[in-house]
C-alpha cells in the first residue's frame, strides 16, 4: 500500500493504520528543521568569528 500500514486485526483490533501525508506538513517540518539548525549554529559560528586564527590553532 502507498499509505497506511496493514495490521493483524486479531492482535490490534483494527485492520490498518491510516496515514495521510500532506505537502504542507512536509514543507512545515522541513522549514522548522532548517530554522532550528540555523539558530543552533549561530552561537558557535559567532564565537569562532571573534577568535583570532592563531588562538584557534594553538590547541590543535
Amino acid at each position: 500500500e502507498l499509505y497506511g500500514y496493514t495490521l493483524d486485526p486479531e492482535v490490534y483490533f483494527i485492520a490498518e493504520l491510516p496515514v495521510e501525508i500532506s505537502l504542507s506538513q512536509i514543507a512545515w517540518i522541513l522549514g522548522m528543521t532548517l530554522a532550528i539548525c540555523f539558530v543552533a549554529t549561530l552561537p558557535p559560528s559567532l564565537r569562532a568569528a571573534r577568535l583570532r586564527p592563531v588562538e584557534g590553532l594553538r590547541y590543535e
